[in-house]
């Protein structure tokens, strides 16, 4: 196949360039022309042999690689030769469309996340995705602009999880643009990022979606108004709900009995738990959860919580079963925190472990818990969540955006609850943190300890400052 240039589209400076260009069948195509000055490009071949797997209608078209003239070198080159789309770039079709229909909002996050989701299915990551390397048109949506160096498979575990957990957080970040320039779109963003994990799944963000755009606001786990919209100081959001919670209580204070704890976590955690801060000079409103759990180096946002039973809630997709706990109600309030001592839980019975293998995970991180997901009843597992389907009585069903993740505790947990902006959110504490976490797990320290190391830490601004 041969192509001939004809205008510049796109000038990508050192990288390349992207010319319009016909090929020998007469088609329109896009022409992009690889420069080996750049370092990046080294594996232009490779890239583009990767990318024409990709035959999906949400992710551009590669037809071939081509040799040409660079018309501003006169040299020699490679260029892929891809569809030419005829449309623009999603950043420039969010700033002439601020008000998207129920509709297109749908037609353009699902193209988007669909795309995504092939591209890991075909063994790579996008490794770059934002408003400009997807593009719109009134037919279709398109990603574009795939970074390709070594499939999935070719990586360590731990290095594949890292970059498809990238990919669904600037995913995440995108579809979230996408919902602000929806009708209601404060609302419906809150709720998105509400049914949301700390790290979605593509599942997690299909569902979230669904979510937001549903008709029955009972579904919106967050409520905001106007009067939200200002900035409230994390501390003192976390203090008024504190002192609400546990009224007259001064230094430690332990409560045996797990009921208790859970009435008083309710008042804790009842919605809204996540405001909405806007700037005047700030066109985009951003998120505030001002509540975390923390537990040494894991640090996460409480977005939502529930009760599963007098002595059991859900904390995220936490599932845990209240013990016991204590507060510590300090002089200084920003200091103030709460323990909670969690029962180990039953197995799920979907995963089976070698001989010893709970005790080394206990030795390594001072508890086990296993991870699963709930659809309609059933207990799946966690690849089968990511997977989107799962072997039910028999047979594979489609559980894709319907799923529940969920973290199960099957050893004794702890864990603190206090302010984002707390002293002990600090990552030159994390180390001592966990030590004494797990020190009063074993009954090797007593929380007192924790106590006396959390008055010593420095006081922390706001973390919104």
């Amino acid at each position: 196949m041969s192509v001939m240039l004809e205008e510049l589209i796109n000038d990508e400076g050192n990288f390349g360039d992207v010319y319009k260009g016909k090929d020998d069948l007469g088609r329109s195509v896009a022409v992009k022309i690889i420069r080996y000055a750049n370092e990046m490009m080294s594996g232009a071949l490779t890239h583009a042999k990767a990318l024409a797997r990709t035959n999906h209608p949400n992710v551009v078209t590669v037809y071939c690689v081509e040799t040409v003239i660079d018309p501003k070198t006169n040299d020699k080159c490679d260029c892929i030769v891809m569809e030419l789309i005829n449309g623009e770039t999603l950043e420039s079709y969010l700033n002439n469309n601020n008000k998207l229909s129920d509709a297109d909002t749908r037609r353009i996050s699902t193209g988007i996340i669909d795309g995504i989701e092939h591209i890991h299915l075909q063994g790579m990551a996008h490794r770059d995705l934002h408003e400009q390397n997807v593009m719109i048109s009134k037919e279709s949506v398109k990603i574009i602009d795939i970074l390709y160096h070594g499939t999935l498979a070719e990586l360590s575990s731990s290095s594949k999880e890292l970059r498809i957990r990238e990919d669904n957080l600037q995913l995440r970040h995108i579809i979230g643009q996408i919902i602000m320039h929806s009708v209601n779109g404060d609302e419906r963003l809150s709720s998105f990022h509400s049914n949301l994990p700390s790290s979605p799944s593509i599942s997690d963000i299909r569902k979230g979606i669904t979510l937001a755009l549903e008709d029955n606001n009972q579904k919106i786990l967050t409520v905001f108004s106007d009067k939200h919209d200002t900035y409230v100081d994390t501390v003192e959001f976390y203090d008024k709900r504190f002192s609400a919670s546990f009224p007259g209580a001064r230094g430690v204070v332990k409560f045996d009995d797990p009921a208790v704890v859970v009435d008083r976590l309710a008042i804790l955690l009842a919605k809204p738990l996540a405001l909405l801060r806007r700037d005047e000079e700030d066109f985009y409103p951003s998120l505030q959860v001002p509540i975390w759990w923390l537990r040494g180096n894991t640090n996460c946002a409480i977005q939502y919580f529930s009760i599963i039973s007098p002595t059991e809630i859900l904390i995220g997709c936490m599932e845990l079963r209240i013990s016991d706990a204590a507060i510590f109600c300090s002089n200084e309030y920003f200091r103030n925190f709460i323990y909670l001592h969690c029962d180990a839980q039953e197995q799920t019975g979907l995963y089976e472990y070698l001989e010893g293998e709970v005790q080394e995970q206990i030795n390594l991180y001072g508890y086990m818990d296993e991870e699963y997901a709930l659809f309609k009843g059933n207990k799946i597992s966690r690849a089968e969540y990511d997977d989107g389907a799962a072997v039910i009585n028999g047979k594979v069903v489609d559980t894709a955006g319907e799923a529940e993740l969920r973290h199960r505790y099957i050893t004794p947990f702890n864990l603190l609850i206090a302010p984002i902006s707390s002293p002990i959110n600090n990552s030159d504490f994390d180390s001592q943190f966990g030590k004494l976490m797990n020190g009063i797990l074993k009954g090797d320290a007593v929380l007192d300890e924790l106590v006396e190391a959390v008055g010593k830490l420095p006081r922390k601004g706001d973390y919104y400052d």
